[in-house]
């Protein structure tokens, strides 16, 4: 009669680990996967040149931050002569077209941001986006 509590007692205690640990595990699965997707970006270094003018005579007129720069950067430069940078029109517009990563006729318009980001690839950004983003 002991041995029959005795495997009583073993069976009622490994159910109750099992009940035990599987609801924790349950609780804490449902709570990791419940957690808002939210990332912080890191704090990493860009370049950037403002496009303040597209003259197809005078050429592409770059600032930062308001200010009309006196030179291009290098990287705006070699990605122009690459053919990366093509300017053009879009309803009688002057653009700039950039070949990204994801597309090869982004549309930079007068006043947005072109970025060189970590790896050196060229993207476009609206300003209100770049002023929350960036300092």
């Amino acid at each position: 009669m002991s041995e029959f509590f005795g495997w009583l007692f073993f069976w009622v205690l490994l159910g109750a680990l099992v009940i035990g640990y599987g609801t924790a595990f349950t609780l804490r699965w449902r709570s990791y996967h419940l957690a808002p997707f939210e990332f912080r970006k890191r704090p990493v270094k860009v370049q950037a040149v403002k496009v303040l003018d597209i003259d197809s005579e005078d050429g592409i007129f770059l600032g930062a931050r308001g200010k009309k720069s006196q030179e291009t950067p290098t990287w705006f430069e070699e990605a122009f002569n690459r053919g990366d940078i093509i300017v053009g029109q879009k309803n009688g517009d002057p653009v700039l077209y950039i070949k990204t990563m994801e597309s090869d006729d982004f549309v930079i318009r007068v006043g947005m941001w072109i970025i060189r980001g970590v790896k050196g690839e060229i993207y476009g950004c609206d300003p209100e986006v770049f002023d929350l983003t960036y300092d």
